[in-house]
């Protein structure tokens, strides 16, 4: 029997009466009530091309409107998944129907504060006795009005308290999870894959270039200045740093490939290591549960814990690290180059095969494709590990030296805005795309390399592995030294919080403070034209970098920077006077 051709908002829809598409096309209306524009036009759009396949194949008759109404119904259940969330609900209390698309959450930040006002009200002025109670009711509104809380522990009930009644902390906390739920349904819809918007949604994309933007404009109109007049430009500080992209791909470099060096010392083995997530992660996958990405990467990190701790119950010896790494969807999956002993190669991979087929491991594929490895020859003339894991380390960071190469997900698209979109992918849903395991602390390095001044011969060997990025001897020798950082307690913030800053390095027996001057902001003045890469380049800092011994520093550990080095001058002629 023929079908005739209808019209279903604009697409050609084949039915056998009229009838038999009034009833489809009310069928549809009522599947997708309630749901976003795009979402309806989505589920029409592949209802109909579903419907209209020819119902006869080599395999024999196939009821392709029944299939296309199964499929319709389950994209229609994914969505409304996605929809029916807290924070949508507590947006439209302020915005009505304008909430999926309001980007600037100052009124609700402020109404969301007058409710948290309102409930402490309820329970009177905060003591002692029901401090604790009442944060625990606050963080339950938090929570329902799909926001993380602030934690709740011993001692520090005021911060959260101060946290829930602060128009900044639920605007900012806002707009980052509003984004994130636009996105989810950029990607539920459709529109995050190759061929449409590579990783993450134009809005997306365009967000993150404004960000960066906004944050060179931010550190060029600024100078910091110290207690004794000094000035540095603040852009020009930020250039030569790690979180500058080329300083940060050349410190990652630097690390994987002394690494490298200390797995060929030993004679050890490296695998690459490709670890993705069970379908039900994936937003292309029929079976799709609506889990945004960064659910899927909490998912792999759960995994990959467990596999570490299993890793070290059995004593098996290992450091590498780990890329998070974008699919064509969004989806996360990470790549790992991991050294170890060839003796435990076979062991390592069985535990790591275990964890990551662990669930849905007897789905189609995942056998083969969940979780893969390839064997790395250290020795090879194309640069063993590091020459191996190279592109990954730049088309995550900035594409340097392999920008006309095309994108692996997508031709149409250079690896140059493949690492810009892979950037902005990991700003929005606030992932961390490298980690090193097993491996010395970068911290201690880059404070090491800071200090500038005289140091003592005792500990010479350690700094001078950081100074010329040798990080394979650093590696060897830290466990040695075994240094720790010095910290010392930052003024109090906006929550009655204390956190910790790092004023130097600890290492055998002597304190090296790196950091000896207190800096802020401030405009930039038209007299000022001078700038310094660091504040340990600039000389008269550099003067004031010194090295301490364990009596020496109980003695000036409690005093500001600017009165440690007057103390001991003080102390040592009561000394030559006695």
């Amino acid at each position: 029997m023929s079908r005739d051709v209808f019209s279903l908002y604009g697409l050609d829809f084949k039915a056998y009466s009229m009838r038999h598409f009034l009833d489809a096309k009310n069928w549809v209306e009522k599947v997708t009530s309630g749901l976003i524009p795009a979402a309806k036009k989505r589920i029409t759009r592949e209802f109909t091309e579903r419907n209209n396949r020819p119902t006869y194949t080599k395999n024999g008759y196939i009821n392709q409107h029944r299939s296309a109404t199964i499929h319709a119904r389950n994209l229609a259940r994914e969505f409304k998944q996605v929809q029916d969330c807290q924070l949508l609900r507590s947006l439209r209390s302020v915005y009505g129907e304008r909430a999926l698309y309001t980007e600037n959450l100052k009124e609700w930040a402020l109404f969301m504060v007058e409710e948290v006002r309102d409930l402490i009200a309820v329970y009177g002025d905060p003591t002692e006795e029901n401090i604790r109670e009442i944060a625990q009711a606050t963080c339950k509104h938090i929570r329902e009005q799909g926001i993380t809380p602030p934690d709740v522990k011993n001692d520090v009930e005021y911060s959260a308290l101060l946290r829930a009644i602060c128009v900044d902390w639920w605007q900012r906390k806002g707009e980052v999870a509003a984004r994130q739920m636009r996105e989810r349904w950029q990607i539920a819809i459709g529109e995050v894959k190759a061929g449409k918007s590579l990783y993450v949604s134009k809005d997306v994309l365009q967000w993150a270039r404004e960000q960066k933007t906004a944050q060179s404009n931010f550190l060029q109109s600024l100078e910091l200045v110290n207690e004794a007049g000094e000035v540095i430009d603040l852009y020009e500080m930020w250039k030569k740093s790690s979180a500058h992209p080329d300083k940060r791909r050349i410190e990652l470099m630097v690390r994987i490939r002394g690494l490298q060096e200390l797995a060929q010392s030993e004679s050890w083995g490296c695998d690459f290591v490709t670890w993705t997530a069970p379908s039900k992660y994936h937003a292309t996958s029929r079976k799709y549960n609506g889990a945004s990405p960064r659910k899927t990467n909490r998912y792999l990190c759960a995994q990959w814990q467990k596999c570490r701790a299993k890793m070290d119950r059995v004593g098996i010896e290992w450091y590498g690290v780990r890329v998070v790494e974008p699919h064509q969807d969004g989806t996360p999956h990470w790549h790992l180059l991991c050294f170890m002993p060839k003796a435990q190669r076979d062991t390592a991979r069985a535990i790591m095969r275990e964890y990551g087929l662990e669930h849905d491991g007897d789905e189609k594929g995942a056998q083969k494709n969940r979780i893969t490895f390839e064997h790395i020859d250290l020795d090879s003339a194309t640069g063993g590990a590091v020459g191996y894991i190279a592109k990954y380390i730049s088309k995550n960071i900035n594409a340097r030296h392999v920008s006309n190469e095309a994108s692996d997900e997508d031709p149409n698209v250079n690896l140059e805005e493949n690492a810009e979109r892979v950037t902005a992918w990991a700003q929005c849903w606030r992932l961390r795309q490298f980690q090193f395991f097993g491996s010395a602390a970068v911290t201690v390095y880059r404070e090491l390399r800071r200090y500038g001044e005289q140091l003592p011969k005792a500990i010479r060997e350690l700094w001078d592995a950081a100074d010329i990025h040798d990080w394979a001897t650093f590696q060897k020798l830290y466990s040695k030294y075994a240094p720790k950082l010095i910290k010392e307690k930052a003024p109090q913030n906006q929550y009655a919080e204390f956190s910790d800053r790092v004023i130097g390095v600890e290492v055998g027996g002597f304190r090296l403070l790196t950091r000896v001057s207190e800096w802020s902001k401030r405009a930039k003045r038209g007299d000022s034209r001078a700038t310094w890469s660091t504040v340990t380049n600039y000389p008269m800092v550099k003067n004031r970098q010194r090295f301490y011994t364990a009596s020496e520093w109980e003695l000036v550990k409690d005093l500001p920077n600017r009165h440690r080095q007057l103390a001991l001058l003080g102390q040592l002629k009561q000394e030559l006077t006695a």
